[in-house]
C-alpha cells in the first residue's frame, strides 16, 4: 500500500531530520564559560558538593536513562575505560544529564587525556549521543 509506505518514510525522515540538530553545553564542572575542569583521580564529583558532571541540551527526546563513558586517549595497549550511569530529566525544553563519581569509581584509572561519549535513551529506545569527537572538550584525569 503506497499510503503505508509514505507514512513509514515520513517516520524515518522525522528521525533523520534530528541528526546533528542538538547542541550540547557542559554545565559542570567548569572553570570559566564552558571550559572543562580537570578531574582529580580519587576525588568525589557529586551533586551535593556542586561538582557533578552535568550536560545540558535542547530537548528533542524525553530521557529515561543516560550513560557517560570515558576512554583513555592515545595509549598503548588496552585503554582505561570509566563508565558512569547518570540521571536525566527534561524541563522547559532542556534535557539535563547528571553524572556523579565516587572516589571508589576511579579504581584502575590512570592519569591521562580521556575522550568521552554521553548517551541519553528515551522510552522508545531511541538514543541520542554526544562525543568529544564532535565537541572541543576532553576531560583530563590527573593525580
Amino acid at each position: 500500500n503506497q499510503q503505508a509506505i509514505l507514512a513509514a518514510i515520513a517516520v524515518v525522515q522525522a528521525k533523520t531530520d534530528l541528526i546533528g540538530t542538538a547542541s550540547l553545553t557542559v554545565a559542570g564542572p567548569v572553570l570559566t564559560g564552558t571550559e572543562l575542569q580537570r578531574l582529580r583521580i580519587g576525588d568525589d564529583y557529586k551533586t551535593a558538593n556542586g561538582r557533578a558532571i552535568t550536560f545540558a541540551f535542547d530537548s528533542i527526546i524525553t530521557p529515561v536513562s543516560c550513560t557517560l563513558e570515558f576512554t583513555q586517549d592515545e595509549c598503548t595497549g588496552i585503554p582505561d575505560v570509566l563508565t558512569l550511569t547518570g540521571s536525566a530529566s527534561a524541563t522547559d525544553g532542556v534535557v539535563t544529564a547528571v553524572f556523579e563519581i565516587d572516589a571508589d569509581d576511579w579504581a584502575g584509572i590512570d592519569a591521562a587525556n580521556y575522550t568521552w561519549v554521553m548517551s541519553v535513551v528515551d522510552s522508545n529506545g531511541n538514543v541520542l549521543s554526544f562525543s568529544s569527537a564532535n565537541q572541543r572538550h576532553r576531560f583530563i584525569m590527573f593525580y
